[in-house]
């Protein structure tokens, strides 16, 4: 199949091509801003814009099925900025309008099938007592794709962790368990995380673009206290860190971080910090699931931290 990648230059994008480039046709859509140094070589590239439809009638030519990754994320529930600078309109704009373009130029192509990637806390049966403009874009987004003639499929991942993370979203959590251990010991906020691998969440679209089923699916994995993370994480570390847990952490961690980062152990953004109980979590019932083969949230963990220091972050 030949496959239009939309956001091929992110995270999860990336990981995509890395996997269907010997069984598929990848296509990755970029712009001029696009990090297109990242993509593998040899990958055949077109432009498109995901917010002017005449584009993306020509990035559909020839196209037989799309992954739909792009879209405008500046923060989540989980970090102190939730909307950071992007304002409504653009939420509306990218996550909304854009995706409504995706679904008219896959129509008017003929695509045999369209995998729109959303989020957690935009499927119906997980409860979500926080809103967001960018949960609220995504889960408009995804009755636009559902009330759609295609045969779609709509993937919700829950925390994705994994190699590859070229624009650093998880490298904060890391870079602080890998400072100081005397001064800075990995601590550990309440409540629980669900991380997915990256890979589990590339295969199993992949496999959706194969086979639609005109729904929704979780790709997700088990749902873990933090301390079980944080000592994960503070066992791949060279340094011996003791995990132990911090408490008041919203007034604690972020002023930890600042001074963290003002004696110059760590460069490391409060911005990114989970400050709130729960990360991605899903009900019980909805635990690992996948249509592929899964990597577990410990795999997650040692990929991402290796390959951080793969590339010399840590």
């Amino acid at each position: 199949m030949r496959i239009l990648i939309t956001g091929a230059t992110g995270y999860i994008g990336l990981s995509i091509i890395r996997r269907i480039s010997d069984t598929h046709e990848p296509v990755a859509m970029v712009r001029e801003s696009s990090r297109t140094e990242l993509l593998p070589p040899n990958i055949e590239t077109v432009e498109g814009d995901i917010t002017d439809i005449e584009s993306l009638r020509g990035a559909f030519e020839g196209v037989d099925a799309v992954a739909h990754l792009a879209g405008v994320n500046p923060g989540s529930k989980n970090s102190t900025q939730v909307v950071s600078e992007v304002d409504e309109d653009t939420f509306t704009a990218v996550n909304v309008e854009g995706t409504r373009n995706i679904v008219n130029a896959a129509t008017e192509a003929n695509v045999s099938s369209l995998v729109y990637t959303s989020t957690t806390n935009a499927h119906p049966d997980v409860p979500y007592d926080y809103e967001s403009m960018y949960v609220d874009t995504k889960r408009r987004g995804g009755e636009i794709v559902s009330e759609s003639s295609l045969d779609y499929t709509i993937v919700h991942p829950t925390y994705v962790m994994g190699p590859y993370d070229y624009r650093l979203k998880r490298y904060n959590e890391f870079r602080l368990a890998a400072a100081n251990a005397i001064l800075i010991p990995p601590l550990y906020t309440p409540g629980r995380i669900n991380i997915v691998h990256v890979d589990t969440l590339a295969d199993s679209i992949i496999h959706y673009l194969e086979e639609p089923t005109r729904n929704r699916h979780l790709v997700s994995g088990r749902n873990i206290d933090r301390r079980t993370y944080t000592r994960q994480l503070a066992s791949l570390s060279d340094r011996h860190s003791f995990v132990f847990p911090l408490p008041f952490h919203k007034i604690l961690l972020p002023f930890i971080v600042r001074l963290v980062d003002a004696i110059g152990l760590a460069n490391v953004s409060v911005e990114s910090l989970a400050l709130e109980e729960h990360t991605a979590t899903v009900p019980e019932i909805h635990e690992e699931r996948a249509p592929v083969k899964r990597k577990s949230w410990k795999q997650a963990v040692t990929d991402t931290y290796r390959w951080y220091q793969d590339v010399r972050l840590l």
